[in-house]
Formats: C-alpha cells, sequence, structure tokens
C-alpha cells in the first residue's frame, strides 16, 4: 500500500481564526503562546515545530486536518512502526501485525468491519496477556497494547 503526502495540506496556511477555533483543551493565550508565536499565518512545517508535546500535535492533524481515509493511513503507519518493537520481544506472536493487516484488507473491502474488530482485539489482548506475565517490562507493553486500540480505533473506521 503505497502511502502519498498531501502536498495541497503541507502548504496550506492556518490563519489564526482557524487555529484559535481548532485549539483543542490549549486556551487562546497558550496556542499563542506555543503555536501562533505573533504569527497571523501558519503553515504545516511550522505547526511541526512548535512548542507543544507530540501528542497534542498527533491530535491536531488527526482530528482536525485528516481525511476519514488519511486517518486510516496513519493508524497504519503508525501501528507498522510500532509492532516491530513488539515482535521482538514476542516473535511468535502475530496478533498485532494480523490486525494491521486486518485494517488493509478491510480498507480493500476483503474484510467485515467485525473480523477487522475481531483481529484488533486479538492484538489487544495478546499485549495485555504479554504485560502480565513480565512484570519488568509491564508498562511498556501495557503501551504496547493501548498503542493497538489507539492507533487502530474503530472509530477511525467511522462505523457504529
Amino acid at each position: 500500500m503505497k502511502q502519498t503526502i498531501d502536498k495541497e495540506a503541507i502548504l496550506k496556511e492556518y490563519t489564526y481564526s482557524f487555529m484559535q477555533s481548532n485549539r483543542g483543551c490549549y486556551s487562546r493565550e497558550k496556542m499563542e503562546e506555543t503555536v501562533l508565536k505573533g504569527r497571523k499565518l501558519i503553515n504545516y512545517e511550522d505547526f511541526l515545530d512548535c512548542d507543544i508535546p507530540i501528542k497534542d500535535k498527533y491530535w491536531f492533524v488527526c482530528i482536525k486536518l485528516a481525511t476519514k481515509e488519511q486517518n486510516q493511513q496513519i493508524a497504519i503507519g503508525v501501528s507498522e512502526i510500532v509492532v516491530d518493537i513488539y515482535e521482538k520481544r514476542y516473535p511468535n506472536c502475530k496478533a498485532p501485525r494480523e490486525a494491521i493487516q486486518g485494517a488493509k484488507d478491510y480498507i480493500a473491502g476483503t474484510i467485515s468491519i467485525s473480523v477487522l474488530k475481531d483481529k484488533r482485539d486479538a492484538a489487544a489482548y495478546a499485549a495485555y496477556a504479554a504485560a502480565s506475565s513480565d512484570d519488568a517490562k509491564k508498562e511498556n507493553q501495557q503501551l504496547t497494547a493501548d498503542i493497538c486500540r489507539k492507533y487502530l480505533p474503530i472509530e477511525v473506521w467511522n462505523i457504529k
């Protein structure tokens, strides 16, 4: 699956008003101080370079800028990055990778949403089981499970 970059979105400039109207949990003052910094226009590169946590940048891009299809590709891309971390520790557990493939298959129309949910749940359960079997790595493995749920959420697919 080839991922493309939407050049229009990257080159677009966002107005002060747009940024203030879409600031999420940030106060107007915090948005001015950390993101806008006196600018009346901000582009994608400026936004990514601003002084806010990556999780807040991720939220803004996914919730305020990306389309449903772009969010699906972001979810798959992030999952493909973190699955390697999981598989190094648990090489025989293929549930997370199968969930990622399930997302691709769902987009292609070859599986139903219920099959995708089953694959996503199996990945999360595998990660939680791994977390509970090794207390020294529990926090990291729970994070892996949370990543499976967060970056492959059913909500991204807009299915009720």
